[in-house]
């Protein structure tokens, strides 16, 4: 009801005033460039302790970052590339493997099931026994 009268907007996650825009203090700004600088430097070390649950929501929603699952979160950036990787692989090989994928990015095979999980979940690739293929 109070959305219908553009008294509050539901946006991703978040419920919010029609005319507020979330933003970072100073602090949570640095905190948050030192944390994606991180996942961009080491992405398969990730470490959601190492942030506040509000401020992963929020970049989240602002495409900063990705959670693959509870745990494991990578940049934008990183899964981006991961997912034009995946994509030329399939094209070329027609499949993708748990194992294909971790050998391929050298990670674990956690990771690569994760990330290979949140493909399938987004409608990238899908499960086809133990390969993946295009959706």
């Amino acid at each position: 009801m109070l959305n219908i009268k553009n008294v509050i907007v539901e946006e991703a996650s978040f419920i919010k005033l029609p005319d507020h825009f979330p933003n970072l203090s100073e602090q949570q700004s640095i905190k948050v460039k030192e944390f994606i600088d991180l996942l961009n430097k080491d992405p398969f070390a990730s470490s959601n302790e190492l942030i506040e649950d509000h401020i992963l929501e929020f970049l989240v929603d602002q495409k900063k970052i990705v959670r693959l699952d509870d745990k494991i979160l990578l940049s934008y950036s990183v899964y981006q590339r991961i997912v034009g990787k995946v994509q030329q692989i399939l094209s070329d090989k027609g499949e993708i493997t748990v194992a294909g994928l971790r050998d391929e990015f050298g990670t674990s095979r956690k990771y690569a099931i994760a990330i290979l999980d949140y493909m399938d979940q987004q409608q990238i690739t899908k499960r086809v026994g133990d390969i993946r293929v295009f959706r």
